[in-house]
């Protein structure tokens, strides 16, 4: 069974952050609706929530922006960036697939 999975926060319909692993992607709603209730936006803290309720693991996890990441010390690959703007397009695959997948819409927040 593939369980990868994908959380995307947008606003105004622009994606501001991702999160995608490889391993445990079924939690992608319990961790969208923690960056909801605690209000999270740096990719440390997402990334540290995502960890927390096992979305994903060190080897598989990433969170990134559209200028920064933050992985397990590996190089997060060039693909990742090439469809950020498309908040359902996975970057672990060239095809944008994933099996679970959670987005929110932030109010109120403020982009450059």
């Amino acid at each position: 069974m593939l369980t990868q999975g994908l959380v995307a926060v947008t606003h105004n319909g622009y994606t501001l952050v991702k999160a995608v692993c490889g391993c445990n992607g079924n939690s992608a709603e319990v961790l969208a609706n923690l960056i909801r209730e605690r209000h999270l936006f740096s990719i440390e803290e997402i990334y540290n929530a995502a960890l927390a309720v096992e979305f994903g693991c060190p080897v598989c996890l990433a969170v990134f922006t559209k200028t920064e990441a933050m992985s397990a010390g590996r190089e997060i690959p060039s693909r990742y960036w090439k469809e950020f703007d498309r908040p359902d397009f996975n970057p672990r695959w060239d095809i944008g697939k994933h099996e679970n997948r959670a987005q929110l819409e932030q109010a109120g927040v403020m982009t450059d």
